[in-house]
């Protein structure tokens, strides 16, 4: 006797739009949920990131009495402790070396903010973000309005900034710390200053 071929059940239109429709909510779902921890870790490691740093410097400034300086050129600031930034294009004058790195090693090497790929423009920054206040100030002559700037994060931030420029690859965008409640790109740094901790908000004048 023979016996036909059992048929394989047959979904219908219906059936399948229904499907693609709950694998789209589901997808919808899940996917702002893993860019949310992807950020978040990201904010953890810069956060740490920052320690780190913040420990290099306060040691230097115990065997200096001073803390390092930054990249000046009068017209285009550089961010970064120490000398030349690559890619930059800035003129000189530099300060030499980064001093937390050379010749003693109070940090084996700058880390890179892992926000880095947020960054866009010509500028190419991949350290994080440093400003001795001090040392901007003597150097503010050109502006009054930026000297006036300058005093004010002076007072709130304490002799130095060190910053990442946060999920939105943008800034610096001082005075406006890092909030995770803002939605997975929030405006904003996460920032440390010797007076005001980490993410505090820095009125400006």
């Amino acid at each position: 006797m023979n016996s036909s071929p059992a048929k394989s059940p047959a979904f219908t239109l219906i059936e399948l739009l229904v499907t693609v429709a709950i694998i789209a909510i589901l997808a919808a779902i899940a996917i702002p949920n893993l860019l949310q921890a992807q950020v978040r870790s990201k904010v953890s490691r810069a956060k740490a990131d920052l320690r780190t740093v913040v420990t290099a410097l306060e040691t230097y400034r115990v065997d200096n009495n001073q803390y390092p300086t930054y990249h000046y050129d009068g017209t285009a600031l550089a961010f970064h402790i120490g000398g030349q930034v690559t890619g930059f294009g800035a003129s000189p004058p530099f300060n030499g070396p980064n001093p937390i790195t050379s010749p003693i090693s109070y940090i084996t090497q700058m880390p890179q903010d892992p926000f880095l790929a947020e960054r866009g423009g010509d500028r190419k920054e991949t350290e994080y973000l440093y400003v001795n206040w001090d040392y901007a100030l003597a150097r503010a002559v050109d502006s009054a309005n930026r000297f006036a700037q300058f005093s004010q994060m002076r007072r709130v931030y304490g002799p130095y900034r060190l910053h990442s420029r946060g999920p939105d690859g943008e800034g610096p965008d001082s005075g406006m710390p890092y909030d995770p409640t803002n939605g997975t790109v929030s405006p904003g740094d996460i920032t440390y200053g010797p007076n005001a901790g980490y993410d505090k908000l820095a009125p400006l004048p």
